[in-house]
């Protein structure tokens, strides 16, 4: 209808023209064939004369009262459209107007946020449309907009490019918020490519940082999702320290929620074994991640050996002679064959809980005597320290605090354990073979020193004199409670100690 409109206008007035032309030929006397029709030409412009009084406002009000439903003004889209007939004051009206109502009709959103787009394009042109608060309106309705497309997975490849055009501020305010969605490693690498097209690289980098955070902090999340949206820094050399620094961040939430095996199971993923990398992080993220790795590598060592002292029994089943029917030097021979064989069993069980007990020893034993200290730092002025360093360092205190006492006390496990099974292993030979002591036995045998209970008590000794070290200050993470504890443990040790050795005294006086 408007294009009929403007089309007959526009007629009108060439037809005027036209009139007025060959009005000046007919005068100047330079008439020919189809200039001479002054009459005509009269009478249809007399009839067409309520055309040419017609303006764009005239056409608008006629269009509104038009008897056509189709035709009359009445869809914000046609309000638009009849905005920029009339003048830059009336598209001002009308995005006033409809700013409210595009919350609750998305298909506005769409033609809004592209309308105010393409008023910004116009600014630079010849025929700009301005007026206060355009800016803030366009900003409001492209954020509206990107939040609308965030809730669309097949539309998520376009959010960088609306995001792109919000204020910087804005932006990183609200987008890595909506990418915590993203979770198809595909979709991420799109969305990736184009924050590094749109964004400068300071921009592109504190966004992912920003998507990774939101996602760690997000209780909602499963540990995998947390662990995978690391991935958001792990698509460029330049990026995975960052990416370090986050899978830090993860592994010393796990711990401090005693989630120990999550961790270990998360450090066997392949995406993990990057951070190993000696060109990946910087000097503080690297020895973090030693540590926690010396930690979780001390407790599977742990579990190893204690699934294997929960298998391995200390007593030796052998076969044994009938030795009623045997003569004096037969029933020797046999006896002698039962010990050999008796000791050849207890030396292999032993050498297999012995290897077990060497590796979770020196794995505790390396965590406790970390150089510098596990998870400590030297102090740093706190004026000049970030919030997010801070949080940092307050969860490295926690997990200090908490798993220093816990690794000693696993140590002194491993120690007076392996101890034990020894000396059950030694007391079951002794009844076994009515041998007139258990040192006879261990003598018998003639094995390494670490199959003595001996060995592995004067292990656990050592326990008191690693914690009392000033070099590391281990002593400072136990409370009254561990200390009492420990202290009622070293003097059970110490009594093991003396029994044994007055056992060994004794025998060698008898």
């Amino acid at each position: 209808a408007m294009y009929a409109c403007f089309s007959s206008l526009q007629g009108r007035l060439e037809d005027e023209l036209l009139h007025r032309y060959y009005v000046q030929i007919r005068r100047e006397g330079r008439a020919y064939p189809g200039s001479n029709y002054e009459r005509e030409e009269l009478e249809h412009l007399q009839a067409t004369s309520p055309i040419a009084g017609l303006t764009e406002m005239s056409i608008l009000q006629k269009l509104k009262a038009s008897a056509f439903t189709e035709i009359r003004v009445t869809s914000p889209i046609q309000s638009i459209i009849a905005a920029f007939v009339q003048s830059g004051d009336a598209v001002q009206v009308v995005i006033q107007s409809l700013v409210p109502k595009v919350s609750k009709d998305k298909d506005l959103l769409r033609v809004m946020t592209h309308l105010l787009l393409y008023l910004d394009f116009l600014r630079e042109g010849s025929y700009p449309i301005r007026f206060d608060g355009l800016d803030t309106i366009r900003h409001a309705i492209v954020l509206q907009y990107l939040r609308h497309l965030a809730t669309k997975p097949d539309l998520w490849k376009h959010m960088t490019i609306y995001a792109s055009l919000l204020p910087i501020n804005t932006m990183i305010g609200v987008f890595p918020g909506l990418l915590t969605s993203v979770q198809v490693p595909e979709e991420r690498q799109i969305i990736w490519n184009q924050m590094r097209e749109l964004l400068n690289e300071e921009i592109h980098l504190v966004v992912l940082k920003k998507v990774v955070r939101s996602i760690l902090a997000n209780q909602d999340l499963s540990d995998a999702q947390k662990f995978h949206s690391i991935s958001w820094l792990c698509f460029v050399p330049e990026h995975l320290g960052e990416a370090l620094v986050c899978w830090n961040s993860l592994l010393r939430q796990l711990l401090l929620q005693n989630r120990t095996s999550v961790a270990t199971q998360l450090m066997k993923e392949d995406m993990s074994t990057i951070f190993f990398d000696p060109e990946v992080g910087d000097t503080q993220a690297k020895r973090e991640l030693g540590a926690i790795s010396l930690f979780l590598d001390a407790n599977i060592a742990f579990d190893d050996w204690k699934n294997l002292m929960v298998k391995t029994s200390p007593e030796s089943m052998i076969q044994k002679y009938n030795s009623s029917n045997l003569t004096v030097e037969e029933q020797m021979i046999a006896r002698s064959s039962e010990k050999r064989q008796l000791y050849e069993t207890m030396r292999g069980k032993a050498q297999k809980v012995i290897e077990f007990a060497d590796t979770a020893h020196s794995k505790l034993l390396e965590v406790l005597c970390f150089a510098g200290g596990w998870l400590t730092e030297d102090e740093d002025d706190e004026e000049h320290t970030s919030s997010e360093e801070r949080k940092r360092r307050s969860e490295m205190d926690q997990l200090h605090a908490k798993l220093i006492p816990e690794i000693a006390f696993l140590f002194h496990n491993v120690c007076s354990e392996t101890a034990k099974w020894m000396d059950d292993m030694l007391e079951d030979a002794k009844i076994t073979l009515n041998a007139k002591s258990k040192a006879y036995i261990l003598r018998e045998i003639d094995s390494n020193e670490d199959i003595s209970p001996i060995y592995w008590l004067r292990q656990a000794m050592d326990l008191a004199e690693i914690i009392s070290s000033e070099e590391n200050e281990l002593y400072k993470s136990f409370n009254a409670h561990h200390l009492r504890l420990l202290m009622e443990q070293m003097t059970d040790i110490e009594i093991r100690t003396l029994e044994w050795q007055e056992g060994e005294f004794e025998n060698k006086i008898t």
